[in-house]
């Protein structure tokens, strides 16, 4: 599966701006819109709210809501409502919250993974319908009931870093929500444990990541430098996983943090973040995915405005640049279009069919054919609707030829009634603005 890609929302950016930066996020590709919940800033699930109802289709998350700041029953109809606004596009993220700001509210527990633990099982089984009657450590619930819950049930994912969290995660969450600065190493060693406790469920693993790229690589490094001072000092599990954390940390002790991260070398920043030239970002993207991330959501460069994402310059150095394989605009709407074209029930509509074929649309067909746009609208108009051909594509890739044309290519994997084949389209966007496929070959 391909590694999505996301944008967060700064904490710091105002309330208002939420609807235009996801919107923003969305018409530039973006896969994921993240609102970010730390305390005393805004409220993740009004800003989701906001983003679910403003968008068509990108998926929406909350990073994290601690467990301790609202009572499970209470967390599961907040989240079993923005479900309700925007079904299948919604992700929880429930976790710890910050020690000190948890104290700072009367929050602190003697047992945080206890809490965590006991919140995550009772939402859950909360969101699936069930009754729930529990007189754990920490919540208490007599014959709860959501009215309505979820359809489909959403993923629940658990924001923790060390090992003991992860393993509450494996247990009783969908997935996990990590964030300061991860690695490929520190994936790897969190997915070991989610395996270990988890069963045989496959958990989801998202990645908040700093993002700062520019091809100035070492003016995006020193920007960076003041920002991931804090998480190094402070030591987390997923820095000191790194084989140069004591290096640096040595160096640290004679000239300060900030100093010795500016002078941290890019192939160490490549581990740690989309951070550096535009090739940078994509390293870290690409190897985050072989290291088993899902998504990657990220953070603009540390002084961009608002604009960014309307404008797409934190989009375009990641998901078009196709020479160093980042992820692709998988909303792209010459995505949509060719997934539209697997599917059954459009592919033997011929007005639905018509509306994406280029009037001079052409195919070369496995057999060696060459299909025009009316004998691709009849044939397909023509299919048993008992024989259903849709097939997920796979390992999509989007290349821009030229403004307005883009190449796509995929692999639909092989089935017992058909053999696994290589796919590519040429989309164009017409005067109208719409994309329209103009050539095919399967």
């Amino acid at each position: 599966m391909a590694l999505a890609l996301g944008l967060c929302f700064h904490r710091e950016f105002p309330a208002s701006a939420v609807v235009d930066q996801a919107r923003a996020a969305e018409a530039a590709g973006f896969d994921e819109f993240w609102a970010i919940e730390d305390c005393f800033f805004t409220s993740g699930p009004s800003l989701a709210a906001a983003a679910l109802v403003a968008t068509e289709a990108i998926g929406v998350g909350i990073g994290i809501m601690p467990a301790v700041a609202r009572n499970p029953a209470i967390t599961a109809m907040e989240i079993a409502t923005l479900c309700g606004l925007a079904p299948g596009r919604f992700h929880a993220g429930i976790g710890h919250g910050m020690p000190e700001w948890m104290a700072q509210i009367g929050g602190r527990r003697e047992s945080p993974l206890a809490l965590l633990d006991e919140t995550l099982v009772a939402v859950r089984r909360l969101l699936r319908g069930q009754e729930v009657t529990v007189e754990g450590r920490y919540v208490h619930l007599d014959g709860v009931r959501l009215a309505a819950p979820p359809d489909p049930f959403p993923l629940v994912s658990a924001g923790v870093r060390g090992p003991r969290s992860m393993a509450v995660a494996g247990r009783s969450a969908d997935g996990v929500v990590l964030a300061d600065f991860c690695s490929p190493t520190y994936v790897r060693a969190c997915r070991a444990v989610l395996a270990e406790h988890g069963g045989r469920r496959e958990h989801r693993v998202t990645v908040f990541a700093s993002m700062a790229v520019d091809r100035d690589g070492d003016a995006m490094r020193r920007a960076m430098a003041p920002v991931a001072a804090g998480p190094f000092e402070r030591g987390f599990a997923s820095l000191t996983a790194l084989d140069f954390y004591d290096e640096v940390a040595q160096r640290a002790g004679k000239v300060g943090w900030v100093a010795a991260l500016e002078a941290m070398p890019a192939e160490w920043w490549r581990q740690i973040g989309a951070v550096g030239t535009p090739d940078d970002a994509a390293e870290y993207l690409r190897a985050m995915g072989e290291a088993g991330t899902d998504c990657v959501t990220c953070f603009p460069n540390p002084d961009a405005p608002i604009e960014d994402a309307r404008t797409r310059r934190p989009a375009a150095p990641l998901v078009n640049a196709p020479t160093s394989g980042p992820p692709m605009a998988r909303r792209h709407p010459a995505v949509v279009g060719e997934r539209a074209l697997l599917d059954g029930s459009v592919r033997r509509s011929p007005a639905e069919v018509g509306a994406l074929l280029h009037p001079g649309f052409t195919e070369f067909g496995a057999s060696g054919r060459v299909w025009d746009r009316a004998s691709t609208i009849d044939a397909l108009a023509a299919e048993d609707p008992d024989d259903d051909p849709h097939r997920e594509p796979l390992d999509e890739t989007l290349v821009d030829l030229a403004p307005g044309v883009v190449l796509l290519t995929y692999r639909l994997a092989a089935t017992a009634d058909a053999p696994g084949s290589l796919r590519s389209s040429v989309w164009v966007a017409g005067t109208d603005g719409r994309w329209v496929i103009r050539f095919h070959q399967g």
